[in-house]
C-alpha cells in the first residue's frame, strides 16, 4: 500500500482536471459536428474551471489538515486520463457525455475513500465536500447538455 497526504490527493485531483481539458481539447480539434464541438469545447472550459476550483479549495484549507497522513488503498490509475478508443474519431456526444459521467463517478469514488479513511472530522469534511462539489458538476452538466442539445 502507498502513504500520501490528503494535499497530494487533492493536487492529484486539480491536475487530472487540468489533463481532461487538455484531453477534450485535442478531441475537438478532432470533431467536425458543431453539436460535438460544443460540447468538447464546453468541457474544456469546465474542467480547467474544476481544476482552478479545486486549488483554490486547498489553498483555503489549513496546512495542518492538508499534510494529514493516509494509507491509501485505491490504485492511482483512477486519476489518469484512460486513452478510449470510443472517444477517437467521430464519438457521439451521448459517448462524450457517458465518458464524463464515468471520470466524475471515480473521483467521486476516489474522494468517498479517502473521507472513509479520514480520522480527524476536519480532514473527513474536506473530502466530503468535495464529494459534494463533484456530484453538483454533475447536475450541472446534465442539465447543460440536455440545453445545448436541444437547439
Amino acid at each position: 500500500m502507498r502513504f500520501e497526504t490528503a494535499r497530494e490527493v487533492i493536487e492529484h485531483a486539480s491536475n487530472f482536471h487540468s489533463e481532461l481539458s487538455d484531453f477534450y481539447k485535442t478531441l475537438a480539434a478532432e470533431h467536425k459536428t458543431d453539436k460535438t464541438k460544443l460540447l468538447l469545447d464546453y468541457l474544456t472550459q469546465h474542467e480547467l474551471e474544476l481544476a482552478d476550483a479545486i486549488s483554490r479549495y486547498k489553498s483555503d484549507t489549513s496546512a495542518g489538515i492538508l499534510d494529514t497522513w493516509f494509507q491509501f488503498t485505491q490504485e492511482q490509475d483512477i486519476l489518469k486520463i484512460a486513452q478510449h478508443d470510443a472517444l477517437c474519431g467521430e464519438a457521439s456526444t451521448d459517448d462524450i457525455t457517458a465518458f464524463f459521467m464515468s471520470v466524475g463517478d471515480q473521483l467521486i469514488t476516489l474522494y468517498k475513500e479517502m473521507a472513509s479513511q479520514a480520522d480527524e472530522p476536519d480532514l473527513k469534511n474536506v473530502f466530503t465536500n468535495l464529494i459534494d462539489m463533484q456530484t453538483r458538476e454533475h447536475r450541472k452538466f446534465t442539465m447543460n447538455v440536455d440545453r445545448m442539445m436541444d437547439w
